[in-house]
């Protein structure tokens, strides 16, 4: 950090911490770390909470590419920044405090809500966001990649978790025939209404679609087995779009042994 008058305050990182340890004290390296963890939390959780939602409204605006790694990008960075803009009064303060007393000059600030107080009596509320549009260019690409990395890395989980495939997935329901009919019959409001209960409770990210992960843990609250899910997963995702939709899920439920596994099941009787 340089000087008023140009020069620089640390020669490097070694003297870096001899000054702050020979000034402030051990403590001095630790200062403000309390309140960056409880900072950084609330960050982390709009951060993750929002960005499923983003990216299932970007996903269903029908705009090319939003389905793919483009949308969960752009949701990433929008995340981002909406979380980083939502906490930074919280930043700005740690920043204050942190720098408070350094290289041995007289404190401000006797603790956290002395430090609020005194910069809102002083500077005023506007001072809570100085920098947040520039800290916005800098969150949206960290944003971005950051939850590219964590969807990559997520699905790679996925599929070294998952059984390989099938050689041979069980074929769909021919035309016309009795399985078929029994998956396209009327079905009764109270069965509807357990489908729709279980598609619901299985779309976790609630994006309109059930990926293989979410219909794992659906499916083995019923004893089914990662081989089992595997097998169904191939067999009613028909339009083999990597996600079983409604209609699909309908069939896949209503599928004889399923059904009685399933709907039959004593908690939805």
């Amino acid at each position: 950090m340089p000087k008023a008058d140009g020069t620089r305050e640390y020669k490097g990182l070694i003297d870096c911490v001899k000054k702050i340890c020979r000034t402030e004290g051990v403590g001095g390296l630790y200062k403000g770390g309390l309140f960056s963890t409880f900072t950084i939390m609330p960050y982390l959780g709009i951060s993750f909470a929002s960005y499923d939602t983003i990216k299932g409204a970007l996903k269903s605006s029908g705009l090319p590419g939003m389905s793919g790694a483009l949308g969960g990008i752009l949701g990433g960075a929008t995340a981002g920044v909406f979380a980083q803009t939502l906490t930074y009064p919280l930043d700005t303060l740690r920043r204050r405090i942190q720098l408070d007393g350094m290289s041995g000059a007289p404190k401000k600030f006797k603790s956290i809500l002395h430090a609020f107080k005194f910069i809102l009596a002083n500077e005023g509320v506007g001072s809570f966001y100085g920098g947040v549009a520039m800290n916005a260019i800098k969150a949206a690409p960290g944003g971005g990649l950051q939850f590219a990395a964590y969807d990559f890395f997520k699905f790679r989980w996925a599929q070294f978790r998952a059984p390989k495939p099938c050689a041979k997935a069980p074929e769909a329901p021919k035309p016309a025939s009795a399985a078929e009919m029994v998956t396209k019959a009327p079905i009764s409001d109270q069965d509807k209404a357990k489908i729709n209960s279980l598609y619901n409770s299985a779309d976790l990210n609630k994006d309109n679609s059930i990926g293989k992960g979410e219909l794992v843990i659906l499916l083995s609250n019923y004893g089914y087995t990662w081989h089992e899910v595997d097998l169904l997963f191939n067999k009613y995702d028909k339009n083999k779009s990597g996600d079983i939709e409604w209609d699909e899920f309908k069939e896949l439920i209503l599928d004889h042994d399923t059904k009685v596994q399933i709907i039959d099941y004593p908690e939805h009787q």
